[in-house]
Order: C-alpha cells, then sequence, then structure tokens
C-alpha cells in the first residue's frame, strides 16, 4: 500500500528542494524537483479551479 503525500507536505518538500538547489547541490534529481516547484503553484490553482467548478455543478 502507498501512503499518499499531502499537498503541505509537498510543498514543504519542494521548498526544501529549492534551498539544497540554492547551496549549489546540482546532481540531476534536484534539478529536476526545483522544475516541478517551479511549476507546482499552476498545478495547484488550475486543480483549485477544477474542484470550484465541480462545486458549482454539483450544487
Amino acid at each position: 500500500m502507498t501512503e499518499k503525500i499531502t499537498d503541505e507536505e509537498l510543498a514543504d518538500l519542494l521548498e526544501a528542494l529549492k534551498r539544497a538547489h540554492g547551496m549549489g547541490v546540482c546532481s540531476k534529481a534536484v534539478k529536476l524537483a526545483q522544475r516541478c516547484a517551479d511549476v507546482f503553484p499552476a498545478i495547484v490553482a488550475e486543480l483549485q479551479e477544477y474542484r470550484n467548478a465541480a462545486k458549482r455543478t454539483s450544487a
């Protein structure tokens, strides 16, 4: 069974990876995580829009 990560935990993880990237840790994984961190706010905003639309249609 896979444990799901919460939005808060994901945000904390992305912040930690950004800090690691800023300190010169230049592994491929950290660079990829930085790219994910850059698009994460847009993904969250889009998800929130979707949830709001679903609430409107079900009401």
